[in-house]
């Protein structure tokens, strides 16, 4: 025998050094690895570049077995023999002959395009490694071949850029996804460069194309036609334009449609029409949620769902703690989407879709701010996707769209999606629908959304709206609960008065639900109104009447915000101790939400504590780590919020004083599990840090941060900068954030006159 057959590659390989090193294990440990997954994902190189790092481990060579033919007519054993130049003999048969020759060698077959023929190879390799103790195998496949001597290992996509995330050049190209099509668009053209070509776009295209080699290869070939921009927006508006009409070799590769297209009609029918129904899912699924949307029966979509899996078209996810979960690559979620509109199933499938997320949305937002929370965030965190795409569709009711848009409005507020939020309520009050109690608590979800992003002046003008429409429809619970909203937005305006005569009438309209979360509500704000009009027994009295009806009616976070302000009587009182233990009473009640928006004002005041204890160095790390959170998270509150001001100037000298000023970095760096954990006195050796992406204190802006600065001063909403830069609301929000820091700003239109500045003024900066 020579000493292998492996093809001369004649494109480099980029990245996959993880994979390789992986799998080098892997092939000394197993006599078979199955190397699985989609079409595109890149098993032949991958297990090619595999061969030749490790061929020199084996005697007798790496041989490369190219199986073409979905339907092997030549038997396989023959195929073998002839790549090996193992010797033909008349009347012998020929898996015997081929193992005879094969029995004391040393190498290393890799058989390519195994899927078509699985149960003929499961029947050659399990005499090969049966009969050849020192031969080892390495196949591609989009199945398993199921003997006992395999190893299944599922090739991932290329990793990925973050969506929300700034990057340099050089750390986008050390990217394997981004690596692979810069490499390949300089074939095209040798200027090409991310810079040039605009980050933003590069990282939308490679994050739409799943990070699939084969078709980011494709992408590549249209550099010199079309920027990255302008091929994602084309390939939004055309998914199946993926092609390269130059490209050599199997004619299946040199377009994606095709490419999937084959694997697609090998499917028997039960999961053609699976997969198709599945393609509703933008964000995946679990077992009940199929159940719920797609047409077959439990048992076949069960087995058709096995098979899907085996083929891989569809993909495992293991969710601790929670339900498994599916999911299939972009790529083949639009192609599978196109089969389901040839059937004309697309309709009553996405009503199906609507009815089950709509149902899941009510159920969670009932709970969110109870004992149970912590599991229905996460279960909304996993199915956002889904649930924005309720939000969207024209197959959604007018109604169910309002039925998860305010079932969402704590989970946007508890999130810190407060753009988000705002955007989709805002469109759906405008749609036109008649006045409603539903209508009305959309408006005071703008309110409320709108407070908390700080926006006191928005906040009480949407209570007001809500407070009217509620009157003119006789909505009693809606008119009560939009004063509630209108005391807070006044009260956080500094205008104390205003907000005692708003929680007064709202208190008195919620007589006939004197036990509820209503009237527990009014408490709180009376209650708040009375510490800063100085009337502290009052406040002590009435705000413990609230807790004591949030904690019956288990609205946990509510309890915390109200045991916050009862510390904060009780430090005003001078019971320094009493103030530490309510607050690390109401610290302790939201631990498991793990909220910076619960956490950040809790231990600004335990830091207050610390400070009044003579405890320095735990009151400056306290409030270090409160200053972390609440700048990671891009929000600002409300600027002229009557208490939190009075803590701020206490505080503030800490993170410059020379005693203090690590100590407060230091408290910077905590997550907000660290940071809770820290403020309750639990023993964290080495406290987890985060990556910190705030900026230096300077005026100086960072070039993402530029951009987002002269989109705002075009006008341009958080929802359109974030379409034009490929990043999410949130993230523009945190860029605004900043910018107002660094340039203390106020608000929009400050940031435009203060960019204006800088433009006409040299070395402004």
């Amino acid at each position: 025998m020579e000493r292998g057959n492996l093809p001369v590659q004649h494109k480099s390989f980029v990245g996959r050094q993880r994979e390789i090193a992986e799998l080098i294990g892997l092939v000394r440990r197993h006599r078979l690895v199955t190397l699985l997954g989609p079409v595109g994902i890149g098993k032949t190189r991958l297990a090619l570049r595999l061969a030749e790092t490790i061929q020199h481990d084996f005697r007798d060579g790496a041989w490369f077995v190219e199986l073409t033919s979905p339907s092997q007519s030549v038997p396989l054993a023959d195929t073998f023999a002839r790549v090996l130049g193992v010797a033909a003999s008349d009347g012998s048969d020929p898996l015997t002959r081929l193992c005879a020759a094969l029995h004391g060698c040393r190498c290393l077959l890799v058989v390519d395009n195994c899927e078509g023929v699985v149960d003929q190879l499961a029947t050659v390799v399990q005499r090969l490694v049966h009969e050849c103790p020192d031969l080892k195998v390495v196949a591609t496949s989009k199945r398993p071949v199921r003997i006992d001597a395999e190893r299944e290992w599922r090739v991932p996509a290329l990793d990925l850029p973050e969506a929300d995330r700034d990057y340099s050049a050089a750390q986008l190209e050390a990217m394997d996804s981004v690596a692979l099509f810069v490499e390949r668009a300089r074939r095209r053209d040798e200027a090409f460069a991310v810079e040039r070509s605009g980050a933003g776009d590069v990282i939308g295209l490679v994050r739409y194309l799943d990070g699939l080699p084969l078709a980011l290869e494709l992408a590549a070939a249209w550099t010199g036609t079309l920027s990255p921009g302008e091929l994602l927006l084309h390939l939004r508006r055309h998914p199946h334009d993926l092609e390269d009409g130059d490209r050599g070799g199997d004619p299946r590769h040199s377009s994606l449609r095709a490419a999937i297209d084959s694997s697609y009609r090998s499917l028997d029918h039960e999961c053609q029409e699976l997969v198709a129904e599945l393609s509703v899912f933008p964000s995946g699924w679990n077992l009940d949620a199929m159940d719920a949307v797609c047409a077959q029966g439990t048992g076949v979509s069960r087995a058709a769902l096995r098979q899907l899996i085996d083929r891989s078209f569809v993909t495992m996810q293991a969710a601790p703690g929670g339900p498994t979960r599916y999911r299939m690559l972009g790529v083949i979620r639009r192609y599978a989407m196109n089969q389901l509109e040839e059937t004309g199933h697309v309709d009553a499938t996405l009503r199906r879709f609507v009815r089950h997320f709509a149902d899941l949305a009510t159920a969670a937002g009932s709970h969110l701010t109870t004992r149970d929370g912590p599991r229905w965030l996460q279960v909304l965190d996993v199915e956002l996707d889904n649930l924005r795409a309720v939000l969207t569709l024209d197959q959604a009711d007018p109604d169910d769209r309002l039925r998860v848009a305010l079932a969402l409005v704590p989970y946007w507020h508890l999130r810190g999606l407060l753009g988000e939020g705002l955007n989709r309520l805002d469109v759906i009050v405008r749609s036109g629908l008649p006045r409603s109690p539903a209508v009305v608590q959309a408006l005071n979800g703008l309110s409320r959304l709108s407070w908390a992003r700080g926006d006191t002046d928005m906040a009480a003008r949407m209570a007001r709206q809500a407070f009217h429409v509620a009157r003119r429809i006789h909505d009693s619970p809606g008119v009560a609960w939009s004063l509630v909203r209108m005391a807070q937005a006044s009260f956080d305006a500094n205008c104390p008065a205003a907000a005692r005569r708003c929680a007064e009438h709202a208190h008195r309209l919620s007589a006939g639900w004197a036990d509820g979360p209503l009237a527990a509500a009014c408490l709180f704000q009376l209650g708040q109104v009375a510490l800063v009009e100085g009337r502290l027994d009052e406040a002590d009295t009435t705000l413990r009447r609230a807790i004591d009806l949030f904690a019956r009616n288990d609205q946990v976070d509510q309890e915390a915000i109200a045991l916050l302000i009862l510390g904060r009587v009780r430090l005003r009182q001078d019971r320094i101790d009493d103030a530490e233990a309510v607050l690390i009473r109401s610290l302790s009640g939201v631990r498991e939400f793990a909220l910076p928006r619960h956490t950040v004002p809790i231990v600004e005041s335990l830091a207050v504590v610390a400070l009044r204890q003579g405890n320095r160095p735990r009151a400056a790390r306290l409030y270090g780590g409160a200053a972390g959170l609440l700048r990671r998270m891009g929000a600002r509150p409300p600027a002229r919020a009557p208490m939190r001001k009075p803590n701020v100037v206490l505080l503030q000298p800490l993170a410059t004083a020379p005693d203090t000023r690590r100590t407060f970095e230091e408290g910077c760096t905590m997550d907000v599990v660290a940071l809770i954990a820290h403020a309750l006195g639990d023993p964290a050796p080495v406290p987890e840090v985060v990556q910190d992406r705030s900026e230096p204190a300077s005026d100086v802006l960072t070039a993402r941060q530029l951009e987002v600065a002269e989109l705002v001063a075009k006008g341009m909403t958080n929802k359109e900068i974030g379409a034009r830069l490929h990043i999410k609301d949130r993230t523009v929000e945190r860029h605004i954030s900043d910018i107002c820091d660094k340039w203390t700003c106020n608000n929009r239109t400050e940031i435009a006159v203060a960019l204006m500045k800088r433009t006409l003024v040299p070395g402004s900066g």
